[in-house]
């Protein structure tokens, strides 16, 4: 099935005087949640949807525990997960500290092997 896109008529925010431009961005039909892909996964293999969940569960704290250790956590075929910041400039680096640092991000960048099944995805405009 492809997967639907809209145009969207947007404005140059740095140049609210220029032409107006339309861009295409993609419709989402809905969530597909934890349990649903624990069913899909099982259906899948021989694991149970409650040995699925329970093995998300331990991996969304175990995930979280290695960033907070400074950590790079790389999932397989799926991509890295890796701790960003937004921190308050200083004048001098002696001047930083961990009182600089404002929000906390969890950043993903996806593996090849995803974005090569990303590259896949055909598209056709919604109706």
């Amino acid at each position: 099935m492809p997967a639907k896109y809209q145009t969207v008529e947007k404005g140059n925010p740095g140049d609210p005087t220029a032409p107006k431009k339309h861009y295409a961005r993609v419709v989402n039909r809905g969530v597909c949640n934890l349990d649903k892909l624990a069913k899909e996964a099982a259906d899948r293999s021989a694991l149970s949807r409650g040995d699925i969940l329970s093995a998300f569960e331990n991996m969304t704290e175990l995930i979280a525990q290695h960033i907070a250790e400074g950590e790079i956590v790389q999932v397989g075929k799926l991509g890295s997960f890796y701790l960003g910041v937004k921190s308050e400039g200083a004048a001098s680096a002696g001047e930083v500290t961990a009182n600089n640092i404002k929000s906390r991000r969890l950043n993903f960048r996806s593996a090849r092997e995803l974005r090569q099944q990303l590259d896949q995805i055909v598209f056709e405009k919604a109706k």
